[in-house]
């Protein structure tokens, strides 16, 4: 993710640096060149927050999942714990 966001970084300086030269060059294109960018730039944002929240939806039914094992675990854990104590108190009785 860290790399990611270096170069995403890289490519804003590099459009920012772009911009400035096609903006002294053309005025009128470069609105449009600008618009085009920013548009560019939102559209990506909103996939990456897309792609962001499906990844955490993953991780939430991942950990659900895994608390709902672990509680079966416990339940099995204690009902055997239960047993061995019952016959264990039944070969003391002998």
């Amino acid at each position: 993710m860290f790399k990611f966001k270096s170069s995403l970084k890289a490519l804003g300086a590099a459009t920012l640096l772009g911009l400035s030269s096609v903006t002294l060059a053309a005025p009128a294109d470069a609105q449009a060149t600008l618009k085009s960018v920013l548009d560019s730039i939102r559209k990506d944002s909103n996939e990456m927050s897309a792609a962001d929240q499906a990844r955490l939806r993953e991780f939430q039914q991942d950990k659900n999942a895994q608390e709902a094992k672990m509680t079966q675990a416990r339940n099995a854990l204690g009902a055997v714990e239960a047993r061995g104590r019952a016959l264990g108190a039944e070969f003391d009785a002998i």
